[in-house]
Order: C-alpha cells, then structure tokens, then sequence
C-alpha cells in the first residue's frame, strides 16, 4: 500500500492542497523537495503516494501516514517527534512540519533534506 501523505485543507481555497500540480502549494512544495534529492517526476510523485485532507478523509487509517503540522497531529493522536517513526495500532506515523510557506523550518536547507530523505525511503517503486 502506498504511503498516504495527510494534511488538512486551506480554509482560503477549495483546491486539494496537497496536489503537486498546483504551484505554491504545500503538495507542491512537498514535490519540490523529493525532486531535488531524486529527480521523481510529478506523475511518479502523485503514483508513489496517495494524498488525503483531514476534513475529508473517510477511510481508515493504515498503513504507513506521513502526518503534515500540529493540528493533524493532535487529531490523529501522536506525539510531537518529528520524522522518527511512531506506531500506534499498527500505523507507522511520521510526523513533519506543515509544509506550507509560512513555516521556518524548511527554511534550513538540511531540514528540507531531511524530509526529502524520510520520503524517498517510504517510496514504494515502481511508480
């Protein structure tokens, strides 16, 4: 099962924004940071990994979840560790940053790596 990338939705637009196909947004920004470790194109992003908005997400969690920011992260129970794996009912969890443009973190080139690393090693090929 690929690896589900959960965020939450941008209260100022109705677009999906984790979509990597939308410039500026955190999906794309998420896109940008494996591409420039791996080179993964867009189309083998979006097959490598499913995406999915907190306030429509209907399904039950499993698998392995890449967890975007604290507001995610309080509703689905873990604790605040960022990229190590936390699993809980036989969820893998890795939390990270909201990628969104106002936060610092991915200011740091090494954070960026960081998080570019944790996602090539949940990818699951062939995309």
């Amino acid at each position: 099962m690929r690896p589900l990338i959960l965020g939450h939705q941008n209260p100022h637009d109705d677009l999906p924004d984790l979509s990597p196909r939308r410039p500026g947004t955190s999906g794309w920004r998420l896109w940008k940071m494996l591409n420039g470790r791996t080179g993964i194109s867009m189309a083998e992003y979006e097959r490598a990994f499913r995406f999915n908005n907190l306030e429509n997400h209907t399904s039950v969690i499993e698998g392995v979840v890449v967890v975007l920011g604290d507001h995610v992260r309080r509703a689905v129970g873990i604790d605040k560790i960022l990229i190590h794996p936390q699993v809980v009912n036989g969820v893998e969890f890795r939390l990270i940053p909201h990628p969104s443009g106002r936060c610092l973190f991915y200011n740091e080139p090494l954070n960026r790596e960081l998080v570019a690393m944790m996602l090539e090693d949940l990818m699951e090929g062939p995309w």
